[in-house]
């Protein structure tokens, strides 16, 4: 693990997990970044299927590259649930009290991410260069959120455009073109649902997409104290976001006892993979030489009001 610090904001980074970060805490005590309530199973390398990539989910926030959603079989490499990066060894290039430049290569790509943590913000960019041969690339930002922020209540402010429900694991294309702008989203079963504002008491489960979005930020605040999470981003090249909410409602290794919200900028609007991402035209090929760059930035918000004596008590 590795320890950033600037005045007073922390962020736990390990890069032999994904290079994830696994808590970001504010100057005033913030940690918006939500883990399972459970422990993992130990790392593994590789390409993963998505049971065995999920029991060693640990929260936080991770590069999901170059595969994001269902695994996938793309000029004859396969490519594992939520891609490798996200749970490699990633190789520290260099490294200051608040700065921190990690490096790992997967299925042909170099990927180096330099995190950089200011006060109360956590700015990563990302570059992506083919070692050898054109490659293509599906990322995701895969940011997670937990209860203090769900609790009681959380409200997600996104920048408005089509939303739709992410059918899992076996989308299909093409896309809707009917679907409604956020905070309406577009059901598998076709009816409306509106979302942007949830109740912890509420048993749900939900994963959908906003897409081709005219600017990249989103917000997710605690409706009772006004603590929150700001997330902005570089639209050109991660123009959609995917939506996960889970709170209680699944199994298996979910143990109906998670309470978690991913809001994920990535360069697909749908989870079904690389090769379904080519099929779309929503994969990038990188060429060797010409690598491809974003950044993402989060600013942790302060509370405006006392927490609820619920959270306290807990």
């Amino acid at each position: 693990m590795i320890v950033l610090e600037c005045n007073g904001t922390v962020a736990i980074v390990d890069p032999d997990h994904g290079g994830e970060i696994l808590e970001l805490i504010g100057s005033a005590g913030q940690r918006p970044l939500g883990r399972p309530p459970f422990a993992s199973s130990p790392r593994r390398d590789g390409d993963l299927d998505e049971a065995t990539w999920t029991d060693r989910y640990r929260g936080g926030w991770q590069l999901v590259a170059p595969n994001a959603g269902t695994p996938s079989v793309v000029n004859g490499e396969h490519h594992g649930f939520h891609g490798a990066v996200s749970i490699a060894h990633w190789t520290v290039v260099a490294q200051s009290t608040n700065t921190l430049t990690l490096r790992v290569e997967n299925h042909g790509l170099v990927f180096t991410r330099t995190y950089l943590l200011t006060d109360d913000r956590m700015r990563v960019s990302t570059t992506v260069d083919a070692i050898d041969v054109p490659r293509a690339l599906v990322a995701v930002e895969h940011v997670v959120v937990g209860v203090q922020l769900l609790d009681p209540r959380m409200e997600l402010d996104v920048s408005p455009g089509p939303s739709f429900e992410i059918e899992e694991p076996d989308g299909t294309l093409p896309l809707p073109s009917d679907a409604p702008t956020y905070p309406d989203v577009l059901m598998l079963d076709g009816t409306i649902e509106r979302m942007g504002s949830w109740s912890i008491d509420d048993v749900r489960s939900r994963t959908y997409a906003v897409s081709e979005l005219p600017e990249g930020w989103a917000q997710v605040r605690n409706s009772a104290t006004g603590e929150g999470l700001r997330l902005t981003w570089d639209v050109s090249v991660l123009p959609h976001m995917w939506v996960w909410h889970e709170n209680r409602a699944t199994g298996g290794p979910w143990r109906h006892a998670t309470e978690l919200l991913g809001i994920e900028p990535a360069m697909v609007p749908h989870s079904i993979g690389l090769d379904g991402a080519r099929e779309s035209g929503h994969a990038i090929t990188v060429i060797p030489g010409e690598p491809i760059a974003w950044w993402i930035e989060a600013e942790l918000i302060c509370a405006t009001s006392a927490r609820p004596s619920r959270w306290t008590q807990n």
